[in-house]
Parts: C-alpha cells; sequence; structure tokens
C-alpha cells in the first residue's frame, strides 16, 4: 500500500526565518562514570582525601581525563573516586601543597593546547576545576606522541617557602618559570634563558649544593645538558653546559660522596640509547660518562628511588619491543633496575617481572604504610598493536616492598582495569528510585551497571554473574545490552547479547548469543538457564526493544541484527521466550521501534523509518511463517545510511511522528504523521557529519519536543531547538570531542539526578560520561544570599537583604532573615539544601 502527500503546518513555515524567544538547556563539564585506564601515560600517588593513606592518580590520555582511586588502608583495594576532564593530553604532573592549606594539589601540562594547570585538593577526594598557570609552555608538535616528557617541575625557586613552578618552551627555546604567591596564584613569566637551544626536558635539583634549586635541561637539536645556577632568590646565571649526546637528564648524589651527579640516556644514533652515570668532581664539573647498561633500542621513562632503603639512589627504566618486531604479540619484561650497591658501583640491569607491555609510569610510595616505597607502573598497552589485543594491558600495577627492595609478584589494581564499551541503557536496577548505568563492554564478555548514589554520580561499579556458555566461533564480546521486566515481577532484569569473533585482529562478528540475567529487586543479579541462552546465527544483535507485540499483557523482545535483520520472542509471561522469529519484509534494518500507527490498539513494527508493518492481531501478529501482515511503505527523500530512528508524538496531535539519521549524507529528516495513514516529511539538517544516534527529547524544559543526536564525523552531542512549528536549523552543541580514540558509540537520555530535567549519558570506546542539564531559572548571581547553583538563567529573584535562614523550622533559623533559605540546616532528615557534599554545610 502507497500512501498519499499532503502538505503540513510545518511545511508551510519551514521557508521563513523566525525569531523567538526560549531558554536553551546548559550542560556541565562531562562527569566520568567508569573507572579505568586506558593509554596510562603516567600513575602518581597522594593522599587525597587526607586518611593518611596514599591514594592513586592515572594518566589516560586516550579519554583525555585524569582518573583518581582512593586506598581503602590495605593498600591493596582502590575505589574509583573523580576523573578530571580535560580538552586535550595530559603530558605529564606534579603533586604538592600549593595554596598553603595542607592539602596535597596536582598541576598538570598540557601538550596539544600548551598549558599548564592547577587542581586544588578539596580535602574530600576531590579536586577543583582547572586554574590556568600558564600557556604555550612547550611545542604541541613535537611533544605530541612521546611518552613522558617531563618538561616542566615544582620546587621553591626564591627560597620564599611555597612551591612554585618552572618550564621549558622548546618552540622559542626558553627556559621560564612562574612565582607562587603562597595562596596558588602564579605571576607573570619569569624567563631565565631566552636562548636555550630547543630545552626539553627539565629538572629542578641543587647540583651545586648551595641550599637552592638549580635547573637542569637537555636539549633537542644537540642533546647537551645545561644546568642554571640558582642565587637562592629565583635568578639564575648563565648556564653550566656538559657536552655530549644526552637527554633526559637527572642530578642526584649517586655515590655518597656529598656531591650531586648526573645520570642520563646517551644518544648512540639510530643503534639506541644506553644509560650513563657522570661523578661529580666538584659542584660544577663532571667525569666522563660511566655505561650503566648496554644498547637498548627503546627506553620509555625511568626514575631514581632508594627502594632498598640503603641510603643511595636506585635506577629504574622501561623498554620496550615494537608491535612490528613481536612475534604472536609477546613481549620480554619492560621494567628493569640497575641498583646502586654504593661506592659508584651498579649492578647489571635486573629486570622486574611484569606482562604488561608498554609502561609510560613509575613511582613509588608507601601504599600500605609498612614505612618502605612500594613500586607503581602504568601501562598503555602493546605499542602499535591493534586495539583489541592491547586493551587488556592498560592497568595499573603495584609491587609490594617486601623489605629491603624485595619486590613481591606483579598485583593488578582491578579497578583500574580498562573496558571497551559498545551500548549503554537506564534504568533503576536496586529499586530505590534514581536511574542507573547498565553498560555492555564489548572486549570483554562483561556487563556492568553503574550504581547511581541519587545525585547522578556513579560511584560504585558491579559486574554482572559470568555466563558458562560455548563461545560462538572463538571468542565472545558483549554488544548489547538491555533492562526490562522479564519475569513480570517488578523489577528490572538484563537482556544482553554476546557476539562470536571470527578471530581476527579487527573483530569481524560472526553470530550472537542472547542472555537473560533475573533481579532479586535490589541490584542482585542471576543467571538461571530456564530463561534461555540462545545462539543466532547471522550478524550480531544490537539494539533491544520490549513491548507486549501479541497484546498478552507481558512484555515481549525485539531486535535486530547488523546484517539488516529484525526479529522478535514472545514471552509466555514468566520470563520464558519462544524461539525467535523473523519478521518479513522488515530489512535493510538497524533499528525496530514500534507503536500503533493504524489506531486499532495493537503495537505495530516501524522498521528503520521506511516502512510499517501491521499487527494482525493474532497469536503469531508478526509471523513465524509467511508473510501475513499488511505492510504501508512511506515515500521519502533519497536517504544513504538510515543509522538510528526514533518515534514520538512530535506536533501532540495524537497520532506517531518518526524521526531518521541518514549517516551516509548527514541527513535528519522529519516524518510527520498527518492521520489516516497519511505522512509527509521534513529535512531538518543535511549537515550532520554521519548522525549514528538520534532521539526526541524536550531538552530545554519548554514543554516541546527537541531534536537531540549524535555524530561521527565530528564527534559531538547536539540537538536542534523546536521553536513551535520548526526547528532552528542551527546545532546547538552539547559535547565536543574528548579524544579522537574515545568517540560516542552510544546516547541515553534521563532525569540521572532526579531534579525534573533531563541529562544525557554518552558511552565511547573507553568511558561513560554525564552530562547534567542545567535548564532551570533562578538566582545567578554568587553574591546573592539565594544564588542557585543549578540556575543557568536568572529570573530576577536574586535578593541581597538580610541573609540567613527564614524557615522557623529549621535548626538555625534566623528571625531577623528575609531570604536564603538554601542555608537552612535541619535535623529531622540530615539534608541541607544545596549540600554538594553532604557535610550538613551549605556549600
Amino acid at each position: 500500500m502507497r500512501m498519499n502527500l499532503r502538505p503540513s503546518y510545518l511545511s508551510l513555515l519551514l521557508g521563513f526565518v523566525l525569531f523567538t524567544s526560549g531558554l536553551y538547556a546548559q550542560y556541565d563539564s562531562p562527569y566520568i562514570v567508569t573507572p579505568q585506564v586506558y593509554n596510562g601515560r603516567d600513575v602518581a600517588c597522594l593522599d587525597a582525601d587526607q586518611d593518611g593513606y596514599q591514594d592513586i592518580l592515572v594518566v589516560n590520555n586516550a579519554t583525555r581525563t585524569l582518573a583518581l582511586f582512593i586506598n581503602d588502608g590495605s593498600g591493596d583495594s582502590y575505589e574509583y573516586a573523580q576523573s578530571l576532564v580535560f580538552d586535550d593530553a595530559v603530558n605529564d604532573l606534579r603533586t604538592g601543597d600549593f595554596n598553603g592549606d595542607g592539602m596535597t594539589d596536582l598541576v598538570t601540562s598540557h601538550y596539544e593546547l600548551q598549558r599548564i594547570m592547577l587542581h586544588l585538593n578539596q580535602g574530600d577526594g576531590s579536586f577543583s576545576d582547572p586554574i590556568l598557570v600558564a600557556e604555550n609552555p612547550s611545542n604541541a608538535s613535537e611533544f605530541y606522541g612521546d611518552s613522558t616528557e617531563d618538561n616542566f617541575d615544582i620546587g621553591d625557586m626564591d627560597g620564599d617557602g611555597d612551591l612554585d613552578i618552572a618550564s621549558t618552551r622548546r618552540d622559542w627555546d626558553r627556559v621560564i618559570w612562574w612565582r607562587n604567591d603562597g595562596t596558588g596564584h602564579f605571576g607573570v613569566d619569569n624567563v631565565v634563558d631566552y636562548t636555550s637551544d630547543g630545552a626539553g626536558f627539565m629538572r629542578l635539583v641543587d647540583m651545586d649544593d648551595d641550599g637552592d634549586l638549580d635547573i637542569v635541561t637537555t636539549h633537542v637539536a644537540d642533546d647537551f645538558v645545561s644546568i642554571y645556577p640558582n642565587n637562592g632568590i629565583g635568578l639564575f646565571d648563565w648556564p653550566t653546559v656538559i657536552a655530549g649526546e644526552y637527554f633526559r637528564a637527572r642530578g642526584a648524589d649517586m655515590d655518597l660522596d656529598g656531591l650531586t651527579d648526573i645520570v642520563a640516556f646517551e644518544n648512540i644514533g639510530v643503534s639506541g640509547f644506553k644509560m650513563v652515570w657522570l661523578p661529580a668532581l666538584d659542584s660544577t664539573s663532571y667525569g666522563p660518562p660511566q655505561e650503566l647498561t648496554e644498547l637498548y633500542q627503546n627506553f620509555i621513562t625511568w626514575e631514581l628511588n632508594d627502594l632498598d632503603q640503603d641510603g643511595d639512589k636506585d635506577i629504574f627504566f622501561t623498554s620496550y619491543v615494537p608491535y612490528a618486531d613481536t612475534a604472536e604479540y609477546e613481549l620480554p619484561s619492560t621494567i628493569f633496575m640497575i641498583e646502586n650497591l654504593g661506592s659508584g658501583l651498579f649492578s647489571e640491569p635486573l629486570p622486574i617481572p611484569c606482562d604488561r607491555p608498554y609502561v609510560l609510569g613509575l613511582d613509588f610510595c608507601d601504599m600500605d604504610n609498612d614505612g618502605d616505597p612500594d613500586f607503581l607502573a602504568s601501562s598503555s598497552g602493546l605499542a602499535g598493536a591493534p586495539l583489541p589485543l592491547s586493551l587488556d594491558d592498560n592497568s595499573v600495577i603495584k609491587y609490594e616492598n617486601l623489605g629491603s627492595g624485595q619486590l613481591g609478584s606483579e598485583e593488578l589494581i582491578p579497578s583500574t582495569k580498562a573496558k571497551s564499551f559498545a551500548e549503554i541503557d537506564l534504568a533503576d536496577l536496586d529499586g530505590d528510585g534514581d536511574l542507573d548505568i547498565l553498560a555492555a563492554a564489548e572486549r570483554h564478555i562483561d556487563v556492568f551497571w553503574y550504581e547511581n548514589d541519587g545525585n547522578g554520580r556513579y560511584l560504585v561499579e558491579h559486574e554482572l554473574p559470568p555466563v558458562d556458555y560455548e563461545p560462538i566461533n572463538q571468542i565472545g564480546r558483549a554488544i548489547a545490552v538491555h533492562a526490562m521486566d522479564v519475569d513480570a515481577d517488578g523489577d528490572m532484569d538484563v537482556i544482553s547479547s554476546r557476539a562470536g569473533n571470527t578471530g581476527s585482529p579487527d573483530f569481524d562478528y560472526v553470530g550472537s548469543q542472547i542472555i537473560v540475567h533475573t533481579n532479586d529487586g535490589e541490584g542482585n543479579f542471576s543467571y538461571e538457564a530456564q530463561y534461555g541462552t540462545e545462539s543466532l546465527e547471522g550478524d550480531e544483535v544490537r539494539h533491544f526493544y520490549n513491548a507486549d507485540l501479541d497484546n498478552d499483557g507481558d512484555e515481549d523482545l525485539l531486535f535486530s541484527q547488523l546484517d539488516y535483520r529484525a526479529n522478535w520472542k514472545r514471552n509466555d509471561g514468566t520470563g520464558i521466550f519462544s524461539d525467535t522469529w523473523g519478521i518479513y519484509l522488515c530489512y535493510n534494518n538497524r533499528h525496530t521501534l514500534t507503536a500503533d500507527m493504524d489506531g486499532d490498539g495493537l503495537l505495530d513494527i516501524i522498521c528503520n523509518g521506511t516502512n510499517i508493518i501491521f499487527n494482525n492481531g493474532t497469536d503469531e501478529p508478526f509471523g513465524p511463517g509467511s508473510n501475513n501482515n499488511e505492510t504501508l511503505w512511506i515515500d521519502l527523500p533519497p536517504i544513504n545510511n538510515i543509522r538510528a530512528i526514533d518515534i514520538a508524538d512530535w506536533d501532540e496531535d495524537g497520532d506517531t511522528d518518526i524521526l531518521i539519521a541518514g549517516y551516509g549524507d548527514g541527513k535528519i529528516v522529519l516524518v510527520e504523521n498527518l492521520g489516516e495513514l497519511e505522512f509527509t516529511y521534513h529535512i531538518l539538517t543535511e549537515q550532520a557529519l554521519s548522525p549514528f544516534f538520534i532521539r526526541f527529547n524536550d531538552m530545554d524544559g519548554d514543554g516541546d519536543l527537541d531534536v537531540l543526536y549524535v555524530t561521527r564525523e565530528n564527534q559531538t552531542v547536539s540537538w536542534l531547538k523546536n521553536q513551535g512549528y520548526f526547528f532552528d536549523p542551527d546545532p546547538i552543541v552539547i559535547m565536543s570531542p574528548p579524544a579522537a580514540t574515545d568517540w560516542p558509540l552510544d546516547v541515553e537520555v534521563g532525569d540521572l539526578d532526579n531534579d525534573s530535567d533531563l541529562d544525557i549519558v554518552v558511552v565511547g570506546d573507553y568511558t561513560i560520561r554525564t552530562l547534567e542539564n542545567r535548564s532551570g531559572e533562578g538566582c545567578t548571581d554568587p553574591a546573592a544570599c539565594n544564588f542557585d547553583p543549578s540556575a543557568y538563567a536568572d529570573d530576577l529573584s536574586c535578593c541581597y537583604s538580610i541573609c540567613g535562614c527564614p524557615d522557623s523550622t529549621a535548626t538555625n533559623y534566623d528571625p531577623a532573615a528575609d531570604c536564603n533559605i538554601g542555608s537552612c540546616l535541619y535535623d529531622v532528615t540530615g539534608m541541607v539544601f544545596f549540600d554538594e557534599n553532604e557535610d550538613g554545610v551549605y556549600n
């Protein structure tokens, strides 16, 4: 059956430029849900939550984040606390107290946007938003892709008792430092050298043993070492130059003779590198280099530490064999220790067993408070290997110091292990009234869920019980996930699919299995065989939906396969599903949705937005068997590669409209239902740059449905505002790319923090990010008594009169006050308005 087209009211207005007033939804910076490491460029430890135990910070360059894991006090268990989100990758980090409050802050350098940023410790295991210290401290193109180029350091440069920051500017041939006023505020550039000839790596060390910090740099152009002597107040003399092919030089008294020596890599040209020691002859001159290692092809990073507590510094370094030079992806140990034997004698490099290749970060901290330093390392996976092969190696590992420098076996810190996600869903999984996040980890056979604390924060990760099953072909991977009440007991169960793999590095999927986990109502899941584990031929299952297709009062299952087949499974009312039945004439299909399109009270099927298959009203509404369903094909403009659809009553006329995204041509098309199975269409944009997700949502809380979409080509989350009878053609961008290697894969929308507006959850390859919607009006002036931090538009309600609590039921009631209800405290519930950290104090 064909349909007729007729003009609609919307089409008459699309050609006019209209201007209307209205509030646009504003979204906070992303909040990272998922604890993990991917491309662990560096690792550091500090006591973030002031409990006396060392916590762990990990630089994740693939996701442009810095993740904090809190030590429970044992040194063996770490809970994810926070991720700092950046616009560019982190090159290096340092920790110290920059504002004199006794808490350890951190400083990061960034090589793409060329910045140094300060993050102040809040005392509760979290850090402030970044504070800009300086811009353009290094050359982006030269730093990009290096391992851990330490182009900045911290220390008291001027002898005033606080921590200053020094850096090199390789592109400008400068060495520079910034003075701290003691409160974490930094002044203008203090240039030490305008002609440093490509200074890169730098460290602050007292090289001349006069009690102040000198600057040590190595230079890219000629690989020599420069030492800038400090006069004690931050003024520096011309450098002492140590000629040679050296880089990444550091200073330390290696032979305990009271003089500071130099340890560095020596460049042997195309052959590789050696580590050498230059013993100090006096405070300004050095003896010839003494080789500490044989030739290595690739050094990555190195550190000095007295691991065996014998009073002298031992040397630790990492090396790797490039992916192309390895057989069957196997690498030798990548971490080595050179033990300082005293009196200028050193051991041969001693391998530290490590099955995680390409270790980028090293640090030493007493993680278990037993008085000796333990050893931390971060791995970014197999260098140059295809992603699936390197993913499992992304992690933080710990070696416990057993005393006298004897290290225990390699211990993976489980909470830091990387995941690669495919699909998410939102549902109240533990029955506490808020939306939790359900996620399928594509390159693991795992499904995880993240528990909402009621405020839109997700600090607890749960893993669904594994299922013993025979994997299709070689490897099973979790591809799709969906929450629905399978067994009609009032709680949300979980349906997921695993896809078989041919074993190729490109992860070509063949066949799928559908698995059901039932919920006990409190978020505890179990797998029970009677609910079935069905194997399907064809491509992997994507995108589950549930609906009562056979009109018997229970929820059936509808899903698509990536080879464009649509299928459904009948629920018998107890959670037992029938065999899978294909839906005839529902092909070329990635998304299959249901709605009553003809007004007969039965759910019909919308196939990829292009045709409608009508429910035949029998016990077999869509098969199995030959075609016994009437089908309507919708006339549409050419749309290349439909990747996503959505349905809703967009114009509130009582029928279902359809939204379509064309991945191949950037089209977003609204198919307007005119009633009586007549439709027309409107092209909202042709500039969406490969949209693969689309959704009707009221993004700005004004009562009508806007269009939310996500693009692959420029990796943005955007929306088109509904102006009543037309959509603004220019998109409002909510989130730009977090990283080129973490592009969006799936998106869900829901009220995560129970504030009655719609927030956004975006899943990428390695992270799940939430974007909080701040759509409301209120007082936006922080100086006002009734300042509302959740408001983005001022409603002219700000008051500046007698501030206090005017509520007589509060414990801090002030009868003279007439403003600032947010400051009231209540013993009855222990809750405080605007008490973000729940410490009983208005903040």
